[in-house]
C-alpha cells in the first residue's frame, strides 16, 4: 500500500492514521498535528511516529504535500517517495520538443542528446519519435546505443550520431557524469531535474500531494494515459 503523510495545523498530539481513496487510488493516510507552535523536536517526534505507523501498515513508499521538507525522517523509517524518473523517461521526446519551443529553438534546427547506460525502452522510443523531427540526433549509451544509431539510420535514412557538440539539449536517462547545465534534463534520480518544465495531469490534483509523485503513482496505475499529461513551464504553471 502506498502512505500519505499530511502535517495538519490542528491542535492535539495524536496522529491519525486511516485508508481513503485518492483519485481512486486506495492509500494509507496518516495526518500529524503540526501547528505552527509546535517545537521543531516535537514536530519531528510525531513525523518518527506517523512514519512508524505507516510503516507498520505495510506501506514502503509515500506521498506528501509539495516541498515537504522532512524526508530526511521518513527514509530512517524505511519509506521511500515516489519515483517520477520513469515517467518522466516515458515523456522524453515531448519533454525535449517543450523545451526547445520555451526556448525559441525549432526542433528541425536543433541537436538532442540522449544519455544512458543501455538502450530501455523510454529511451528506445524517445530516439524513434525525435530522429525524424530533429536536426541532429546524438545516442550516447554504449553498445546497445551504438547499435541503435545503426538500426535507425537503416530505417530512417538519417545518421545517428555518438557524439555531438552544441546541443540544445541534453536527456539523461541515468545519474549525469559531473555538472550539469540548462540544457541538461535529468529524467532520472537523484537529482532529477526538468530544465524548468513542469507536468501536470488533466485532472483536479489535492494540494496536500506532490504533483510529480501523484501524477507517476497514477501512471503506473494504469489510471492516467501519457496524452493526459500536460508539460508546462514553471513560470506558466505558477500563474495557473
Amino acid at each position: 500500500m502506498i502512505g500519505w503523510m499530511v502535517l495538519e495545523e490542528r491542535r492535539g498530539w495524536r496522529s491519525t492514521v486511516e485508508e481513503v481513496r485518492l483519485e481512486g487510488l486506495r492509500v494509507c493516510r496518516a495526518g500529524i498535528p503540526a501547528p505552527a507552535a509546535l517545537s521543531p523536536a516535537a514536530r519531528n517526534r510525531r513525523v518518527k511516529r506517523g512514519a512508524q505507523l505507516l510503516r507498520k501498515a505495510g506501506c514502503r513508499r509515500c506521498l506528501t504535500p509539495p516541498g515537504f521538507p522532512l524526508w530526511d525522517l521518513l527514509h530512517e523509517s524505511g519509506l521511500q517517495a515516489v519515483d517520477p524518473g520513469g515517467l518522466c523517461q516515458a515523456l522524453a521526446a515531448r519533454l525535449a520538443g517543450t523545451y526547445l519551443a520555451e526556448h525559441g529553438v525549432p526542433e528541425t534546427g536543433a541537436t538532442v542528446v540522449l544519455l544512458g547506460s543501455r538502450v530501455d525502452r523510454s529511451l528506445f522510443d524517445a530516439a524513434c519519435t525525435l530522429v525524424p523531427r530533429v536536426r541532429r540526433l546524438v545516442i550516447r549509451a554504449g553498445e546497445e546505443g551504438r547499435e541503435l544509431a545503426q538500426w535507425l539510420e537503416r530505417e530512417y535514412g538519417i545518421p545517428v550520431l555518438e557524439n555531438g557538440r552544441g546541443a540544445q539539449v541534453r536527456l539523461w536517462f541515468t545519474p549525469p557524469e559531473g555538472e550539469t547545465g540548462p540544457e541538461d534534463l535529468v529524467l532520472c534520480a537523484p537529482g532529477l531535474s526538468l530544465g524548468g518544465l513542469e507536468l501536470h495531469p488533466m485532472r483536479p490534483v489535492p494540494d496536500e500531494v506532490e504533483v510529480r509523485a501523484f501524477a507517476a503513482l497514477l501512471w503506473e496505475e494504469g489510471r492516467l494515459a501519457l496524452e493526459d499529461i500536460e508539460i508546462s513551464s514553471s513560470a506558466a504553471a505558477q500563474m495557473t
